[in-house]
């Protein structure tokens, strides 16, 4: 039966269907869950729709292997949208997972109203967003459970991902930070920036962005160099502290 559902496809019609009575349940059940849509996102959603995934798409798979699975939200992570983590002991494999969620991209669909995609499909909302992903992670669990590994580059987990979910890719195309201070801000890598930082007013050169924008601001003491001998200390600064300079 297990390797079964590995090999199932299921047509388009059944997978909206199975899409449609997982976010009716979920409303029902979500304390995040409004009248104007899904305004902020916990483990404890993310075990939600895990139990709701397990009986509808995969027949309780995880439930009947005493798959032991954390969730958590994670404030860091700001390149992927999701994560599951497979614990090892002495090298092996064991029964011990972890599904992460990133608050960083939930925080930017928040922001943004333009188009939204992941694995290939349109979101409609932002809990359509979060379900697609969830089923992302999903196939990498039930990968780990069945072979022993995972890697959403090999052909395998596309297949599988495509056949139960009709997911076409294996990326998200959300907004990421860099993403939203440009359109919120007019900023990009390079621009020359400012903030405060202890009643001082100090300008420097937006260097990265992740969860925080990291500026490098000239120092003659600073412990960074450039080719051309300039000496820059480094600071991790908010995003809604930065202003851009002309």
């Amino acid at each position: 039966m297990e390797l079964n559902i590995a090999h199932r496809i299921l047509s388009s019609e059944d997978v909206i269907s199975k899409r449609e009575e997982i976010k009716k349940l979920f409303i029902k059940k979500s304390m995040n869950y409004l009248e104007y849509g899904l305004v902020d996102l916990s483990a404890v959603d993310i075990k939600i729709l895990f139990n709701l995934y397990d009986d509808i798409f995969f027949e309780g798979i995880f439930k009947n292997n005493d798959t032991n699975v954390k969730f958590s939200i994670s404030s860091r992570m700001t390149s992927a949208a999701g994560k599951t983590i497979a614990k090892t002991r002495n090298g092996r494999l064991i029964n011990d997972f972890e599904i992460r969620l990133s608050k960083v991209f939930f925080n930017n669909l928040l922001r943004t109203e333009e188009d939204r995609e992941v694995c290939g499909l349109k979101c409609e909302d932002r809990l359509m967003a979060v379900m697609l992903i969830m089923e992302h992670e999903l196939i990498h669990l039930l990968e780990f459970i069945l072979y022993g590994n995972s890697n959403c580059s090999n052909s395998r987990f596309k297949l599988i991902a495509n056949n139960l979910f009709g997911h076409t890719r294996s990326y998200h195309k959300l907004p990421n930070n860099r993403e939203v201070l440009k359109r919120d801000k007019n900023m990009v890598l390079g621009d020359k920036v400012s903030f405060d930082f202890k009643n001082e007013k100090l300008e420097g050169i937006l260097y990265k962005v992740n969860k925080r924008a990291v500026v490098m601001v000239k120092s003659d003491n600073g412990r960074y160099s450039d080719k051309k001998g300039n000496r820059y200390e480094k600071f991790y600064v908010p995003l809604d502290r930065l202003k851009k300079e002309l």
